[in-house]
Parts: structure tokens; sequence; C-alpha cells
């Protein structure tokens, strides 16, 4: 049981170790069994492969408009995600956070209106 794309790496070598010693019984100093170390691995290669996945780039439209005291910006596929800055490099940088903030509230309301009795799973939206 292998990690994918791990072949060859330290975290391989533990893997192979952890599978080794849960055949064998074998348990390790501070009484961890070889069954427990892999299980803990997986979960550990479970949640590194989720957080992965949820790392998902997006490319929105930012339009930024000239203003006598710097320049105001909004997405214009994201209703919401808008701010202003004195410079363009500001602008720029405070839209990246008021993009990010938009997500996480949207996301926080929808669980909260949702409750804990649905499915959720990821969506990717290919461009073209």
């Amino acid at each position: 049981m292998v990690p994918p794309n791990r072949r060859g790496s330290r975290c391989c070598l533990l893997w192979k170790d952890a599978e080794r010693a849960a055949r064998n019984g074998i348990t390790r100093p501070g009484g961890t069994t070889g069954a427990r170390l892999l299980q803990g691995l997986v979960s550990q290669h479970r949640r590194a492969r989720l957080q992965a996945e949820a790392i998902v780039d997006f490319a929105f439209t930012a339009v930024f408009k000239k203003v006598p005291e710097g320049y105001i910006a909004f997405v214009e596929e994201l209703p919401g995600a808008n701010t202003q800055g004195a410079t363009l490099d500001e602008a720029r940088e405070n839209l990246r956070e008021a993009v990010q903030l938009v997500i996480d509230a949207n996301r926080e309301l929808a669980r909260e209106d949702a409750g804990d009795d649905v499915i959720r799973e990821s969506l990717r939206i290919a461009n073209g």
C-alpha cells in the first residue's frame, strides 16, 4: 500500500516499515503496534490528499478603476468581492483578501443553512 507519487521517498519507506511491522505483529518502543502506525500513516496521507484537492486555482476577472483617492476594485464573477487601495498594488492585494473572505463567509453560511445531513464533494470546473 505505497502512497501514490511517493515511491522511493522517505514516506514510502515509512509505509513499507509500518506494513512489515503490522504483518509481523511487531510493537514499537512506546507500545505502538505496526498496525497502529500504519493506520496513522494512512490517516496522514488521506488528510494531505484532501488538503491538496482543496487547493484549486480559480481564475477570476479583477476590475480596477482609477479614482481620485486611488483605485477601486471588484471581481466580476463574485458579488461582494470589492475593495479599494491607494495604489494599484494595494488594491490588488486587498482584492485577493476580499475574495478569500467572501468565499470563506459563503462556505460558512452554506454549511450553517445545509446542516449535517448533506453530501459535500469537490466540484472542478475546467476553464474554456
